[in-house]
């Protein structure tokens, strides 16, 4: 198997030890969180959400769980509500 190859757990284990290394609870972190990290940047560069869906690989709108809205973005909806 080559050395450099970035598997799942290996990743995990990664992240928990830099976590760990940082002083936190490695154990309430995952490789999750990047999940819904990409799928927020994503959303906030304007990715077509049908794009987004499919980078990562859901197979249901569940993505759209995951989705933040920036507080400007919140002001911006409620603005173009009430204008």
């Amino acid at each position: 198997m080559d050395g450099s190859l970035i598997t799942y757990y290996r990743f995990q284990k990664k992240l928990r030890e830099c976590v760990e290394l940082i002083g936190l609870d490695p154990k309430v972190f995952s490789t999750h969180s990047f999940r819904r990290g990409l799928a927020s940047l994503a959303f906030q560069c304007d990715i077509p959400p049908e794009h987004i869906q499919l980078l990562g690989d859901w197979k249901s709108d569940a993505y759209k769980c995951y989705l933040e809205l920036s507080w400007t973005d919140k002001v911006k909806i409620l603005n173009q509500m009430f204008n």
